[in-house]
């Protein structure tokens, strides 16, 4: 690349900061799994599941996380992208978090995990107070993102209460589960039950197709608050769990995901898209409920299920998901409909991972030598999965117009997708 085809690349980085954070993610994704490898074959003499699990929600998912709602809510909002005063504070905070949990800085590593989550609340706000139509409204599954972010923000005010001892140290463990679980189960929940069935072609339009202004206002504010007291239902969930009252919170949990994933054909038995991004993505919604499912009956086994849900859901759900971002954007979806061998290969090793994940706890003597294998396997699937998208993060447009014409693109890809239309169905854009 030349220097003004990298100047014009950092430039769509910014509008478009997938293209930064969705890497990112990534290479904190190897960093917080090769934890385990590099133990299993003596490279590193201790290990901290603490370590693990924080460098993979603050690094790995919070990278992806930024990167898809700030590209993405400006789109919904047809507002300004991030500037590069926006983008810059983001990219230190999200990366600070990790690498000062690997410095051993608790207290201050948190306090970067919910820096950028303010910022990300201001950043919402700010996007859909100026858009430039007053007819366009969030999607009502978006009131997910304010509830992950209050589950993020009171887990860390917890946390921090209770290292200062101000708090006791129940609430310490309270605030790990809503800063970890109760955070990204709640982006899941909101951004997977609006995207999930638009991508799998299982959408159907409810108030959104009613004519009658009223009715539909009424419609859309039932179904706020229907999501809304899911939303409240969930964070207490993780106060009965962390007050010592597991089995009601298992189930209970289980009870929302499924509530919220089934009324949205979320959970289907076969997408009816033939993409095979979107086959992955109905795997993984599958595995989040029955990770959830499993711990309902066996909650002895909690740190081993709940590998069902992050290995299997949440972390397939990322790939899928950035799968589509990333070609949609790069103007190279017609290369993502036809097969490919990259996907169904990352699936697999996924599953592998996961398989020799739960094996672990069968085999107490080989434990650390199993977590190393799933740990390698899930170093293998990033790494194919990061060749393979490489083209079209690396594309950029050669002129401005192009630019344009890719975001308007892919804006009305998600038009049709939100209206439950084929893409081939959609109305060719004039000019």
């Amino acid at each position: 690349m030349s220097t003004l085809d990298i100047s014009r690349w950092f430039k769509a980085a910014i509008e478009e900061p997938y293209r930064i954070f969705f890497p990112l993610g990534i290479l904190w994704g190897i960093v917080g799994i090769s934890h385990w490898l590099f133990y299993a074959v003596k490279w590193i003499p201790a290990y901290s599941m603490q370590l693990h699990s924080a460098i993979q929600i603050s690094g790995y998912m919070g990278c992806f996380i930024v990167g898809f709602l700030l590209t993405a809510m400006p789109r919904f909002a047809s507002a300004p992208p991030a500037n590069s005063r926006e983008f810059l504070i983001f990219l230190i905070l999200v990366n600070a978090a990790p690498v000062l949990y690997l410095r051993h800085e608790w207290t201050y590593a948190r306090l970067c995990f919910a820096a950028w989550l303010l910022m990300l609340s201001f950043f919402a706000v700010r996007r859909f107070r100026s858009k430039k139509s007053v007819e366009i409204e969030p999607p009502v599954e978006f009131v997910w993102i304010p509830a992950a972010l209050l589950n993020g923000l009171l887990g860390v005010l917890l946390m921090t209460g209770a290292d200062a001892h101000v708090l006791p140290g129940a609430a310490g463990n309270t605030g790990k589960l809503l800063s970890e679980q109760g955070f990204l189960l709640s982006i899941v929940l909101g951004v997977g039950s609006f995207l999930g069935p638009r991508l799998m072609g299982t959408f159907r339009p409810s108030f959104q197709t009613i004519q009658d202004i009223k009715i539909r206002k009424s419609q859309r504010r039932n179904a706020l608050c229907y999501h809304a007291a899911a939303a409240f239902c969930l964070l207490m969930t993780f106060f009965l769990e962390g007050t010592g009252h597991p089995g009601a919170a298992f189930a209970a949990r289980a009870l929302i995901i499924g509530l919220i994933y089934f009324r949205s054909r979320t959970l289907v038995l076969k997408p009816l898209a033939k993409d095979q991004f979107a086959t992955l993505l109905c795997i993984s919604f599958w595995m989040v409920f029955i990770g959830h499912i499993s711990l309902v009956f066996f909650p002895a086994y909690r740190s081993t299920l709940l590998h069902i849900t992050f290995l299997g859901g949440y972390s397939l759900m990322t790939f899928a998901i950035a799968t589509m971002v990333i070609f949609s954007h790069g103007g190279e979806m017609t290369d993502l409909k036809q097969a490919v061998w990259q996907l169904p290969s990352l699936g697999a090793l996924l599953a592998l991972a996961l398989c020799l994940r739960v094996a672990a706890i069968f085999f107490p003597e080989s434990f650390f030598a199993l977590l190393g294998a799933a740990s390698l396997c899930w170093l293998f699937a990033a790494v194919l999965w990061f060749l393979f998208v490489l083209k079209p993060i690396l594309k950029c447009p050669s002129s401005k117009e192009e630019f344009e014409r890719c975001h308007e693109d892919a804006k009305a890809r998600v038009a049709a997708l939100r209206s439950g239309l084929p893409l081939d169905q959609r109305k060719p854009r004039e000019g």
